[in-house]
């Protein structure tokens, strides 16, 4: 009976990472075909306490050229290391309608992470259907 508990709850947490690295990879996919061609630097780098004492930074972008030259976003998703240093200037992607900026980098990272997320609860969910089978002949 302990089996079958520990093998739903696997497959729960499997759906779940399923479902939120699905959306998450629609999302950043969508933004990557949609977004802008801009020409962005990392103006700053917003530094974020983690609960176990780290720390992680998130990028504060400003497009440099075009109509939108000055607009300034600060990224979403924190890393340690940064994805880029202070002062970094390269190609990006602006979406007007949400006013998110991103390097071209960052996107694809993201966007590789989600694929990665969702993966993860696709064998999750996988292991537990097949593991619980056969606890289930033990």
């Amino acid at each position: 009976m302990a089996y079958w508990i520990s093998f739903c709850i696997i497959g729960i947490l499997g759906l779940v990472f399923l479902a939120v690295g699905y959306f998450w990879e629609r999302s950043q996919s969508g933004f990557i075909a949609e977004g802008m061609p801009v020409q962005v630097k990392v103006v700053y780098l917003h530094e974020v306490h983690d609960s176990d004492g780290g720390n992680t930074y998130k990028p504060e972008y400003e497009i440099t050229s075009g109509v939108y030259a000055g607009k300034r976003y600060v990224g979403t998703v924190s890393s340690s290391p940064p994805v880029h240093r202070v002062g970094y200037a390269g190609p990006g992607l602006y979406d007007p309608d949400s006013g998110a900026i991103q390097s071209i980098k960052a996107a694809k990272n993201h966007l590789l992470f989600a694929i990665l997320f969702s993966s993860l609860g696709a064998g999750l969910l996988i292991g537990a259907a097949l593991f619980g089978t056969r606890a289930g002949n033990l």
